[in-house]
């Protein structure tokens, strides 16, 4: 079977309309007239492409002109991302609407299909470097994500409470010693030991809903204003300062080092809350971000579950990579060799 991953991108649209086109004709016979147009690839990541289309038929004497997005994933998550959505759109979260999703037997890779969000990204004005604009941008978001990290996680997974900070400290760190051990790459041992070292000291939160890549690009608001947050394939249950200190790390190296500040502060004076021990967390954050693309890049991006591709987006990004290195020494004084090696060699 053709997988749309070995198909060029210049096919890949045709491609696309052709195998959803007879998809949806058999999923819905009811829907008369049925033909899938205007295909095309509007973004893509380390580990998904995004491709919008319309959906035109006629269903009881009406014609539709449905407005779509398939999320095309290189590994496992359609259903995860899918579930997750559903039940956030339940409980009132502003996620975007889902409608079907696949394992792979329509493109040869899973996807899910959700409704198409007309409007912006807050990327325009977090990147503007005006205050008033950055401070607009903090107030909407720290809204949306102290109201998620503060959903009953029960209203979302009935039979499951969450794990303790200590369970969920010990979780990160053993994916990632995995991870890189698997790999053969030993360059993190530092960092984990200096976290196994303080995570005992780590005041304890109760766990909470965390998106797992929280950031103005998966922020859109709608043309009345409204914001609806995309990308849940990172989405889990844990301590609300991974979320915190993850959207810290990518705005610190992305832009300059004092946003880290004015999002902790937002996030505190937003929930009321202070997040105590954060920079513990940024280390954890420091560990995911290098470890992922040393591995991805060591071992290969699609055996990590990422796109064709992803290493060249990673480094294009070199200069973010060499940042979370620099805040790595900056908050915990260490150096890791092998990784300035690495570094150097991207």
């Amino acid at each position: 079977m053709a997988k749309l991953r070995d198909v060029s991108e210049e096919d890949a649209p045709d491609f696309v309309r052709d195998r959803f086109e007879a998809w949806y004709r058999s999923l819905y016979p009811d829907r008369l007239g049925l033909v899938v147009s205007e295909v095309s690839e509007i973004t893509s990541g380390w580990e998904t492409r995004l491709f919008y289309f319309v959906l035109n038929y006629t269903y009881d004497g009406s014609s539709h002109n449905d407005r779509l997005v398939a999320r095309i994933f290189s590994g496992k998550g359609a259903r995860h991302e899918y579930d997750i959505m559903s039940r956030l759109l339940r409980v009132g979260y502003p996620v975007p609407r889902v409608y079907e999703y696949d394992e792979g037997c329509v493109l040869g890779q899973p996807f899910l299909t959700m409704e198409f969000i007309e409007g912006r990204s807050l990327e325009r004005e977090f990147l503007s470097g005006s205050q008033e604009d950055l401070n607009g941008v903090l107030d909407i978001m720290m809204g949306l994500f102290v109201r998620l990290h503060d959903i009953d996680i029960i209203k979302i997974f009935p039979d499951e409470t969450g794990a303790s900070t200590g369970e969920y400290i010990d979780s990160v760190i053993g994916k990632y010693r995995k991870a890189a051990t698997g790999c053969g790459i030993d360059w993190m041992g530092p960092l984990i030991e200096w976290l196994e070292e303080r995570k005992g000291s780590v005041t304890p939160m109760p766990p909470a809903i965390l998106h797992g890549d929280f950031h103005p690009m998966n922020i859109m608001l709608k043309a009345d204003g409204s914001p609806v947050v995309l990308d849940w394939g990172a989405f889990h249950v844990g301590d609300r300062r991974s979320d915190l200190s993850w959207l810290m790390l990518l705005a610190g190296t992305f832009l300059e080092p004092s946003v880290r500040d004015a999002i902790l502060a937002a996030y505190e004076a937003t929930s009321g809350t202070e997040m105590e021990d954060i920079q513990f967390f940024e280390a954890l954050s420091i560990l995911r971000r290098l470890t992922d693309v040393a591995v991805s890049v060591e071992a290969g991006a699609e055996n990590q579950g990422m796109r064709p591709g992803a290493v060249e987006m990673m480094r294009e990004v070199s200069g973010h990579i060499r940042n979370v290195y620099d805040v790595l020494v900056e908050l915990t004084g260490l150096r890791l060799p092998e990784y300035e090696e690495f570094l150097n060699s991207l």
